[in-house]
């Protein structure tokens, strides 16, 4: 008689599902513009707040002092950059974000001017570029984080010496990874961080690509060595100490000899 032999039933291995990774939160935006050709002229990356200082109307005809913090959307599709404008042989380009895209409240703008050396036969030939006018301006109609404000639109400009260290050699970029603030007047300053821009793009092409070469930010504005600062009380304390201790000295001789007389006599 055959003998049966009995399979223990197989219980498959349990199967582990992986918890869907959150992709990072973007630190920049892109804003980088096209020419008519659909080419990239102008590279930009950067983060960007404004700190806006503007009185609000308050009962009685009474105005209060308040502060808002606006910060430029990370999205692209939330901008407007079309005003933006590449260099045409003129040396100028011109950065320009608008957002929101229908209601426009805020526009930001950044020109940039390359500097000339001798015209040869090539053309103009650029040496380096920096910033020649920041502007910001907030339309306050109907803008939430600017309810009762006295003015309808706040506008803001300066010629660019605040960010006299923000250039770059032409053909280069300029990148700072670190915060950087500046003040546009007295009431508007933007914080910039993550800043990558290349406003005159040499060779435009469909590929968003930063030339190999930048100029970094760490050379921005050096600090003072310590020393630099201290060095007159230094001297000062110096030259005072020593006065003392050459009068100190003379009293000490002074008075041994003094006392030596006393002894003869």
């Amino acid at each position: 008689m055959p003998s049966s032999t009995s399979v223990a039933p197989t219980t498959p291995p349990a199967t582990t599902t992986k918890a869907p990774t959150t992709p990072p939160k973007p630190t920049f935006g892109d804003y980088s513009v096209k020419d008519k050709q659909g080419m990239f002229c102008l590279l930009a990356q950067l983060s960007a707040t404004f700190n806006v200082t503007y009185l609000k109307k308050k009962a009685g005809n009474k105005t209060e002092e308040m502060s808002s913090t606006v910060s430029m959307p990370f999205n692209k599709s939330l901008v407007d950059t079309s005003n933006s404008k590449c260099s045409e042989e003129n040396g100028i380009s011109t950065l320009e974000v608008v957002w929101p895209v229908k209601e426009k409240f805020y526009k930001f703008a950044l020109t940039f001017a390359a500097a000339e050396s001798k015209e040869d036969s090539n053309g103009v030939n650029y040496t380096d570029w920096n910033i020649k006018r920041i502007a910001f301006v907030v339309n306050t109609t109907n803008n939430k984080d600017f309810e009762n404000a006295t003015e309808r639109i706040i506008k803001v400009a300066s010629n660019g010496t605040e960010m006299s260290g923000f250039h770059a050699k032409y053909g280069k970029y300029y990148n700072c990874a670190g915060k950087r603030s500046y003040k546009i007047e007295d009431t508007v300053s933007v914080q910039l961080d993550h800043v990558k821009i290349e406003p005159f793009v040499k060779s435009p092409s469909k590929n968003e690509t930063f030339s190999g070469d930048y100029e970094d930010c760490e050379n921005e504005n050096p600090s003072k060595k310590p020393d630099d600062d201290n060095i007159v009380p230094i001297a000062v304390g110096c030259a005072l100490a020593g006065l003392v201790l050459i009068v100190l000295i003379a009293y000490i001789i002074g008075r041994r000899k003094s006392h030596r007389g006393y002894e003869k006599v």
